[in-house]
């Protein structure tokens, strides 16, 4: 704590909303006018976000028949559609289940058949994926929503579209998905007729993020209401101190189906920032345009891509002024690339680290401080980290050891595995992660690899 950065508390409130959808919407409400996402061309308002999530939620509800705890496969990149079907399914009390849109069909099918998911949300060019799947399993009952990159262009949106229409599509050629309706008609289906927004908690699943973790099938980690929320209090109190509300403008190249960049992309949206989505992460000379473009505040990017931009093209680190954080997810930052980074720009990266189990945030830090480079941070605020032995006995300072998470983070389970989760899971809510490493006298967390063995089941020791 006493070497926490200067503002950041030992706890947060992580209850001042009792949903998802609450806190989103009301970021609506309080930004309406103000540039929620874009993409290289189009803007949507907060308002437009909280309108058009509406017209899908009561699409969803009222044609698909979705109800609370239902599942909904959301398949594609980063596209204008993403937010707003995700708010959708909120305000419907749905489960979103995110896939990799590069996923294999056999992928995808695992996921879609152990998730039970009763509707879905796919990218045009990912079709063909989906429909392998549909053939492969005839008896699936699954509500296939299509969407294509200009939905939600205001050319797109005024063009009459039937859901009978059979698209194709440039690199696959032609197929067809019975039943299918696009998108853009979807939110106009909709738009006749009323919601009724179920109450949802905090303790109700809003997430199923599938994890392979080092071993076996993927799971699908329960994430709630509650514990994406924590998160978005944790991290916040390390990075909206230099926030200011309604005036963020932040770039984000990386997927938001991940859910390490999911959460931190939803502290922004929380403060009214105005967020640049760009579907294609390794397009560096795009990425090096919009930033030139955009009086931009922050970044949200995978770890590789700080080094990248510094050996791109076009990059010039003095046509961002006013960036204020760039945050990295993903794997570890390079020493030398968070050196050259700050030397160039001024800005240090912030790096959270954390299993998908615990909402992939359990530690922070900022990387301008080249002898902490190495360590994976501190504790954020309401988290307590332990490094213990195989006994589950807490080891001395600087031994190494098994790293242990207990926080409001920490998920529920893993979806229909009760023996994975109690072999990783206490019942004092710590969850043992994989991760070998020691803690120093400042509480700076060291990992040094990962347990070789399949964890045992262990006793908590307090």
């Amino acid at each position: 704590m006493n070497s926490y950065p200067t503002g950041v508390p030992a706890t947060v409130d992580v209850s001042p909303y009792l949903s998802l959808s609450a806190c989103l919407r009301s970021a609506c409400q309080s930004f309406a006018n103000l540039p929620a996402f874009s993409d290289l061309d189009t803007s949507i308002r907060y308002t437009e976000w909280d309108r058009y999530s509406r017209h899908f939620a009561a699409y969803l509800q009222n044609v698909q028949s979705l109800r609370h705890g239902h599942r909904i496969a959301l398949m594609m990149p980063n596209l204008l559609q993403y937010p707003v079907a995700l708010l959708a399914a909120w305000r419907v009390g749905l489960v979103v289940v995110n896939i990799n849109p590069d996923s294999t069909a056999e992928e995808l099918e695992y996921q879609l058949k152990d998730a039970d998911v009763s509707a879905i949300v796919v990218c045009e060019e990912m079709v063909p994926t989906l429909q392998r799947v549909l053939e492969w399993n005839p008896d699936l009952v699954l509500s296939v929503v299509i969407t294509q990159p200009d939905d939600l262009r205001p050319h797109a949106m005024g063009a009459p579209t039937s859901a009978s229409v059979k698209y194709r599509t440039k690199e696959s050629g032609p197929w067809q998905i019975a039943e299918s309706e696009p998108f853009d008609a979807a939110l106009r289906g909709g738009e006749g007729f009323e919601l009724q927004e179920p109450a949802s908690y905090l303790a109700d699943i809003a997430l199923l993020q599938y994890t392979k973790g080092s071993t076996g099938l993927a799971k699908g980690v329960m994430l709630t209401h509650g514990n994406l929320l924590a998160v978005m209090a944790q991290l916040g109190e390390w990075i909206t101190p230099v926030l200011r509300r309604g005036q963020e403008v932040c770039v984000c190249p990386s997927p938001l189906w991940r859910i390490d960049v999911l959460a931190p992309w939803m502290v922004l949206s929380g403060v009214g920032a105005h967020s640049i989505l760009l579907a294609d992460s390794k397009d560096l000379g795009l990425i090096a345009q919009t930033l030139g473009h955009y009086p931009v505040t922050v970044i949200l990017g995978l770890n590789t891509l700080y080094g990248s931009l510094l050996k791109a093209p076009g990059f010039a680190a003095s046509k961002m002024p006013t960036l204020k954080c760039a945050h990295a997810v993903g794997m570890a930052v390079q020493a030398s690339v968070a050196e050259r980074w700050k030397k160039a720009t001024g800005v240090p990266i912030i790096q959270a680290y954390g299993p998908t189990e615990c909402t992939s945030a359990a530690s922070c830090k900022l990387l301008d401080n080249v002898e902490l480079i190495g360590t994976i941070g501190q504790a954020l605020p309401a988290t307590e980290i332990a490094v213990k032995n195989e006994t589950g006995q807490e080891v001395p300072q600087g031994t190494t050891g098994e790293i242990w998470i207990r926080g409001p983070q920490v998920m529920q389970g893993y979806w229909l595995r009760k023996q994975e989760t109690e072999q990783v899971l206490t019942a004092t809510g710590w969850l043992h992660t994989g991760d070998m490493g020691f803690m120093d006298r400042y509480g700076y967390i060291w990992m040094t690899g990962r347990k070789r063995s399949t964890l045992p089941q262990i006793q908590d020791a307090h």
